[in-house]
């Protein structure tokens, strides 16, 4: 339809590229290695957050491994008859 009205289509338009495309392939080349150095912070923070956290779980099973003891100290240590002698 185009091609009746101006005696062109969208197919035929050319755009100018710089330097036969060759800061096209340097602009690429950036753009990949910009989101590679951003890929690589990712993981490395991935695996910061990896350690911290299991570090945290190291610490609180310590904990109620901590707690789980003194449960068991009180409980033994809660009747009477570990206080007072009750023999007959």
């Amino acid at each position: 339809m185009l091609d009746s009205i101006g005696g062109s289509s969208l197919s035929s338009l050319t755009y100018p590229s710089p330097q036969n495309g060759s800061e096209d392939v340097s602009t690429a080349d950036k753009l990949q290695q910009s989101n590679a150095k951003q890929q690589g912070k990712a993981a490395e923070a991935v695996s910061r957050q990896a350690e911290r956290s299991s570090s945290r779980a190291e610490q609180l099973q310590k904990q109620a491994e901590q707690l789980e003891n003194r449960g068991e100290n009180r409980i033994r240590e809660a009747g009477l008859g570990s206080r007072v002698d009750i023999t007959v």
